[in-house]
């Protein structure tokens, strides 16, 4: 990379960033954020040299070991415990060599215990070089805690990175980890990282990872060389990893991420994400489904696949996908109608949920129609349509009528 201009390093005692600096500091956050996302060729040699010299960082040897798993579900299948609720399947452990499982047992001789917890041991040694570079950036400042530009610095780049890299897409394949390893996280927050086997989060904890390592990826190139430098090059390279005294693990990345225009998980023919060992995640706009559903062609979904389907938000997908064809092969009742739609309601099987309600509007702009589900108090047309919008009917004054 060329060293940056002078008008956009950042200067000791600087209070404000100046507006080629914010502007630069957007482009060096989307440039990163799309590294992190990338499915090119990763330099694995490159890779660990970069891991090395984290470790030395640290003050820690590198480890006598390093291996690369084709999946996050191959670094589940080696650090589950025995006994655990956690199961993976055999194709997934087959895949691991059996050198790895060897030196795992090295590394828990070495340590003492095998250590999970990213609270303790080496993994959270390195992860400290996070918190020791962050100092050493308002020494550099000449501040004894962060200063205003840092805070600047941190709240753009985590307005930028932080809900692509940790909500769309790290939550979401952490989510599929843990499904598929036979404990599905229920709840939304992400908190419930740290509430679910610790395996499953470094199979993906480079995309939390990635916008603080961004910002001081920023300071390492605009400002002065810190100790998170290698670090931050090193998260772009792998999906997740798990680091011990003798032995580390790296996740690939996958080679195929694909994602909708807001940046979720998506593929309207085939996997949303695959991973070197062909462990593969099916999504539509951000909606984990099955893979039946995507590769289903659009005019054979039928009532019966949406009425048989539990989950509701895979139950809206289908709806999606079925298109102007959904509401006459559920039998819709007919609400209310105006130039702003039509309000349909439909019957559902389900104990605690026996209808719901959806208004077929067309896009003003666009051949396409949409049904969108809206709450059950809803009478009108008009009042659904604009709810659609987040307003109330007398609220909503659309330049364009569909």
């Amino acid at each position: 990379m060329e060293p940056p201009e002078g008008r956009l390093r950042l200067h000791p005692k600087q209070r404000d960033l100046t507006s080629d600096q914010v502007v630069e500091l957007d482009r060096f956050t989307n440039e990163r954020l799309q590294a992190q996302v990338s499915t090119d060729p990763v330099d694995e040699t490159g890779a660990e040299a970069l891991l090395a010299g984290a470790y030395a960082a640290a003050g820690l040897n590198t480890p006598r070991h390093i291996h690369w798993l084709g999946g996050p579900l191959e670094l589940v299948a080696v650090l589950a415990e025995e006994g655990s609720s956690v199961s993976v399947e055999d194709q997934y452990r087959e895949l691991v060599p059996h050198c790895v499982w060897d030196d795992i047992k090295v590394d828990q001789n070495e340590k003492g215990h095998f250590e999970h917890d990213i609270t303790a041991g080496v993994d959270y040694r390195v992860r400290q070089l996070m918190d020791s570079a962050e100092r050493q950036v308002a020494a550099v400042f000449h501040l004894p805690s962060k200063s205003r530009v840092q805070a600047e610095i941190r709240s753009r780049v985590r307005g930028i990175a932080t809900e692509p890299l940790e909500a769309l897409v790290g939550d979401r394949i952490w989510r599929a980890i843990a499904s598929d390893s036979g404990t599905p996280i229920r709840r939304t927050w992400r908190g419930d990282w740290f509430n679910a086997d610790m395996s499953f989060w470094h199979g993906i904890c480079a995309y939390p990872s990635a916008p603080r390592l961004t910002a001081l990826r920023f300071y390492d190139t605009y400002l002065a060389p810190n100790e998170a430098g290698d670090l931050a090059r090193f998260n772009e390279l792998v999906s997740g990893y798990w680091l011990g005294a003798a032995v580390a693990l790296l996740v690939r990345k996958p080679n195929l991420l694909s994602r909708d225009e807001r940046g979720r998980l998506h593929s309207e023919t085939g996997p949303a994400v695959t991973y070197p060992d062909h462990w593969s995640i099916y999504a539509w706009h951000g909606v984990p489904v099955p893979a039946w559903v995507i590769l289903t062609p659009d005019e054979e979904l039928t009532r019966d696949d949406f009425l048989d389907q539990t989950n509701v938000e895979v139950r809206r997908v289908i709806q999606e996908r079925m298109g102007e064809r959904f509401v006459w092969e559920l039998n819709g009742k007919y609400i209310d109608g105006g130039p702003r739609g039509t309000l349909y309601e439909v019957k559902l099987p389900d104990r605690w949920e026996r209808a719901a309600r959806y208004v077929y509007v067309r896009d003003a702009s666009t051949p396409r129609v949409y049904f969108l589900r809206v709450p059950p108090h809803i009478q009108t047309a008009a009042e659904a349509v604009a709810w659609t919008f987040g307003l109330e009917e007398k609220d909503y004054h659309p330049l364009q009528e569909a």
